[in-house]
């Protein structure tokens, strides 16, 4: 059992306040000013039990050294309205209480349903805001698709489950009808790393909403997934890595060029941006392997396709590969105009504290500034 005085609130840690968990402490607060809060979900029993008739407010309530983060309405005895919730925060403003939240306002969210588990769907997010006439809840704008999905992969990739729950919960309708259109995301995630992380972001969605009730998002995945070329695609890249990592670069080899025949049956922008790709990975195996002129060849495929579809960070990572070849080699001068290449590119990119120390390894002056590389030295 736990009891809070809200007094004991103000700008300084209680010994008395809840540990941030991943839902927060229920609490109530009744008419008389005391709030009851306990993690076990006892906290109407408890005010009960100390004699409390009236409420204010429930719900669930999230603090952090000494700070509240977020008030929600998730009682299924009370399901507070908007005006209770507003009487809630007015009564820890007249105590003095930091309402301040992360920066931006305390976060309350009033769900319009309130399921038997005390679990809201349906939310609508408001801040606490300062005005000549006391505190008000602010309504939040509301995230776009976009900002929406990438709320969501950033709480997953961060393994924030509080987050993560808060967000499907409070856009619960919302990501039911705009899932299928992240699945095929139109901004170029050009590592097969990145691309990884948005497959699991996705997946992350999809569970917490089949463990929620509504399987629909992990069907839609897993038979986009199925049908999908990219997501193919970007599961042989990760199978060539894997074997790249373990020292299996033939095996790796047969992974990509079989990709690279997949792939040479499709056309557009994916193509174009996973191709460099597949062909830059095929020249780090064959570079390992020590056939020197097969990564040579294959690697400026890779930069043509780069610099064909503007990838500047291709072109850095693919003329800096290609020094290093030149460099295994022993040709000097090659590796040198590879260097300058990669280097003027990296100061193109705005990337000029990177190109100097590249260049001061390898011994290329002037550290600083583009470099004119003239004509490639003969091999």
């Amino acid at each position: 059992m736990r009891f809070f005085d809200p007094d004991r609130w103000g700008n300084r840690v209680s010994p008395n306040q809840p540990k941030r968990v991943a839902r927060g402490a229920l609490f109530v607060m009744t008419l008389d000013g005391k709030v009851y809060a306990d993690k076990s979900g006892r906290a109407t029993d408890i005010a009960l039990a100390d004699g409390a008739r009236e409420v204010t407010a429930a719900g669930r309530i999230v603090v952090s050294q000494g700070r509240i983060l977020e008030i929600t309405n998730e009682s299924p005895t009370y399901h507070p309205s908007v005006a209770q919730m507003l009487r809630c925060v007015e009564h820890f403003a007249g105590k003095g209480t930091d309402l301040k939240g992360d920066g931006g306002g305390v976060v309350v969210i009033v769900y319009a349903v309130i399921d038997e588990n005390g679990l809201g769907k349906g939310g609508t997010r408001y801040r606490v805001a300062n005005s000549a006439g006391g505190v008000q809840l602010v309504l939040e704008t509301p995230l776009s698709g976009s900002a929406l999905r990438d709320a969501l992969l950033n709480a997953a990739q961060r393994g924030d489950e509080r987050e993560l729950e808060t967000l499907c919960r409070a856009n619960h309708d919302r990501v039911l009808e705009e899932f299928k259109t992240w699945l095929r995301t139109s901004e170029p995630l050009r590592a097969p790393e990145a691309i990884n992380r948005y497959g699991q972001g996705l997946a992350a969605v999809a569970e917490w909403f089949e463990r929620d009730g509504s399987p629909q998002l992990r069907a839609a995945l897993e038979g986009e997934r199925r049908d999908d070329p990219i997501s193919r695609w970007s599961d042989a890249l990760r199978e060539s890595d894997v074997l790249k990592g373990k020292g299996r670069f033939e095996d790796a080899i047969a992974v990509l060029q079989k990709l690279a025949g997949e792939m040479s049956k499709y056309q557009g922008t994916a193509v174009e941006r996973f191709l460099p790709m597949v062909h830059g990975s095929l020249g780090e195996c064959f570079f390992h392997l020590g056939q020197l002129d097969r990564a040579s060849e294959i690697t400026r495929v890779a930069l043509d396709g780069c610099l064909s579809g503007g990838d500047m960070e291709g072109v850095i990572v693919y003329t800096g590969n290609l020094a290093e070849i030149c460099g295994k080699g022993g040709d000097e001068a090659q590796q040198r105009y590879w260097l300058i290449l990669s280097t003027n590119a990296m100061i193109q990119a705005g990337q000029k504290e990177r190109a100097t120390g590249v260049r001061r390894l390898h011994g290329v002056e002037p550290f600083e500034g583009l470099i004119s590389s003239g004509p490639m030295p003969a091999a």
